[in-house]
């Protein structure tokens, strides 16, 4: 039995890419649109004015440190990214002015079909919505019209045209288990009048309101001022706040930066001689005592001189001697607390010192 070997796929040898510098500088422009949102790669008169904007920043900031210069950088890249935002801003109203006065039709029927999407899995947001302008409500009468034309033809709708009928109404899923709303699929004449009232109603609408609100929008626009913005526009805004928000935060950062450094300068210089206090005069590491206990020690002294050449037998003198020297009026106790420990205990040092005389 021979085996058949089947032969590998040949490899196929990539490129590798670019390999000169000219080749690798304009690979890194092959994803580059519009440069609002780049950080390295920008537009060559966009880069231009990104470097003199850095040579102004540097100027006026004076960068201390590598990471101060990454952040005077992102600075000068962000305000240049919001003049040139400010700069397009402009182009985009004179296009704006200028779709609503050519395409103004055809833009406002492409939002419609985009919109109405959504309408089998939102119908009662959706179909709301639809209502609002003239372009909305002649989708809906456009449906609605080929409904009626099948109900005639045919003599029915399917499973799928009720459902449409459903969504077009606004009628949420949960409610679609009776046919008030939307008669039965093979009940031609009901589904028919359905339709009809629908258009009727859906012109009456354009003709009263509709019609006038779209011309107005329409003039608004051309004004340079329309009420609901595009996707361009839209973007150009977001790109615009997207710039002022990365500028406010690299010069936050910058400032908080700085006064760290500062604060951390400051901490690290030494005291200056004048600040410093004086130097004690003891040598011990006791501390100095209270004033407290300074006057027991004191009146003590006073009290064992004076026990000595009075008769030791008369108590009361010594009480007396003792409350005239700790309530001397310069330097008296601070509570009265303080005092009677103090007349306590030069009571006891008088009596021992009676005992052993």
């Amino acid at each position: 039995m021979s085996t058949c070997l089947a032969t590998p796929d040949p490899i196929v040898k990539r490129s590798g890419g670019p390999r000169t510098a000219e080749g690798k500088e304009a690979s890194r422009r092959n994803a580059l649109k519009r440069g609002l949102r780049s950080k390295i790669v920008f537009p060559d008169d966009v880069e231009a004015l990104v470097e003199q904007r850095t040579r102004d920043f540097i100027a006026e900031f004076a960068p201390a440190s590598p990471y101060e210069n990454v952040l005077v950088r992102d600075m000068a890249v962000s305000s240049v990214r919001i003049e040139r935002c400010a700069s397009l801003s402009v182009a985009d109203l004179v296009r704006v002015a200028d779709r609503a006065e050519f395409r103004w039709e055809y833009d406002r029927r492409m939002s419609v079909e985009d919109y109405a999407v959504k309408l089998p899995k939102d119908p009662e947001r959706i179909a709301f919505g639809l209502r609002r302008t003239r372009q909305g409500t002649d989708f809906l009468i456009e449906h609605w019209d080929i409904l009626r034309a099948i109900a005639r033809e045919i003599g029915r709708w399917d499973d799928d045209q009720r459902r449409l009928a459903f969504d077009m109404l606004g009628i949420a899923h949960e409610l679609r288990n009776t046919t008030i709303d939307v008669p039965a699929g093979d009940d031609a004449p009901r589904l028919i009048a359905l339709a009809d009232a629908q258009i009727t109603m859906l012109r009456e609408e354009q003709e009263s309101i509709l019609d006038d609100m779209d011309d107005a929008e329409r003039a608004m626009a051309m004004a340079g001022m329309p009420v609901e913005e595009d996707a361009t526009t839209m973007r150009l805004r977001k790109d615009e706040s997207r710039a002022r928000t990365d500028f406010a935060k690299a010069r936050k950062e910058l400032l908080r930066h700085r006064a760290e450094k500062t604060q951390e300068k400051s901490k690290a210089e030494p005291e200056s001689t004048s600040d410093r206090p004086a130097p004690s005069s003891s040598t011990t590491d006791r501390p100095a005592p209270s004033s407290l206990t300074s006057d027991y020690f004191v009146t003590r002294s006073r009290v064992s001189m004076r026990a000595a050449v009075e008769n030791p037998i008369k108590e009361p003198a010594i009480v007396e001697i003792t409350a005239r020297e700790v309530s001397t009026p310069n330097e008296q106790p601070r509570s009265r607390r303080a005092r009677k420990e103090l007349q306590r205990r030069a009571r006891a040092a008088a009596r021992k010192e009676a005992a052993t005389r």
